[in-house]
This record gives structure tokens, C-alpha cells and sequence, in this order.
């Protein structure tokens, strides 16, 4: 079935067309100044998730240290079994931590974001078409390799063949 879309469509002409410094400006302020905004704010995003969920548990680990020197002291303590509770709740929270995967994220997407970053300062000053096209490559493979290692991580993988 033969597709009647256009691959060069008459908005890419039109931007195509533009002077080199208005397609420089163009490229920073719509994609790689969004993404880098956007990498900043998802990797923090998700450090302030992971530090949550990790000051939770700690805060029910901390519960039950308390719980055990009650027990020390009132033996009627222990009898409500509150110290395997907040143990379990403590255990429950690292286990959430870990299966939002927030601080393997937060590492992830502030790795795009530095890289962006630099790519960013490198090309501040372009001069031609052949470093705009550099830029534009050096920005969208930061993208393009952190986006591969996200759906990398989320596609089951087959078991391995048996020869």
C-alpha cells in the first residue's frame, strides 16, 4: 500500500528556507532547549521520588528501632508484634523504591540532560550549515540513545535460543 504522505512536507520547506541563524535559533529554542528543560526536570523529578520512598522506609526502619527499645523496656510492647510490622512496612517501601526504578531513572535522564547541556555550549556559535547539522545530529542522538536505553529497559526480552 503506497503511502500518499509527503516525506519533505511544505512546513520543512518553509523552515528549510530560513537564513543559517534563523534555523541555529529555531533548533535551540524549540527542541534542544525543550528537551534539555524537560530531562532536568523528569531526572529531578524522579530523585525527589527516590529520596521519598527511601526517607519512608527509613522512617518506619527508625519506628521500629524505637519499638525494639520499647520492647526492652515493656515487655507488653513486643506482645503487639509492632516491631515485624514496621519492619514489613520499611521492607515495603524499599521494595516500591526499587520497582519504580526512580533513582536507576533520576541517573538516567540526568546523564541526557548534562549531555544536552554540552551539546548546547559546543554549538552556541554556529557558523555554517555543516555545524548545524552537526549540532542537530550531537543533540538528537543524546536524545535518541537515552529514549533506546528507556524502552530497552521496559521490552521483555525472550529467553535466550538453545543451539
Amino acid at each position: 500500500m503506497a503511502s500518499t504522505a509527503q516525506q519533505i512536507t511544505p512546513a520543512m520547506r518553509r523552515l528549510r528556507a530560513l537564513s543559517l541563524a534563523d534555523r541555529h535559533r529555531l533548533y535551540l529554542r524549540e527542541r534542544l532547549d525543550d528537551q534539555v528543560r524537560w530531562y532536568g526536570q523528569t531526572a529531578e523529578r524522579h530523585a525527589r521520588s527516590s529520596r521519598r520512598w527511601a526517607d519512608r522506609g527509613a522512617g518506619r526502619g527508625s519506628c521500629g528501632r524505637h519499638v525494639r527499645r520499647a520492647h526492652l523496656l515493656q515487655r507488653a510492647v513486643a506482645d503487639l508484634g509492632l516491631l515485624g510490622l514496621f519492619g514489613s512496612v520499611a521492607a515495603a517501601f524499599a521494595a516500591l523504591n526499587q520497582l519504580g526504578r526512580h533513582g536507576e531513572l533520576a541517573k538516567a535522564y540526568a546523564l541526557a540532560y548534562q549531555e544536552l547541556l554540552t551539546i548546547r555550549s559546543i554549538h552556541d556559535a554556529v557558523g555554517t550549515d555543516e555545524d548545524l547539522a552537526r549540532m542537530v545530529d550531537d543533540g538528537e542522538g543524546a536524545v535518541s540513545r537515552e529514549h533506546t536505553m528507556w524502552m530497552a529497559k521496559r521490552i521483555e526480552r525472550p529467553p535466550p535460543e538453545s543451539g
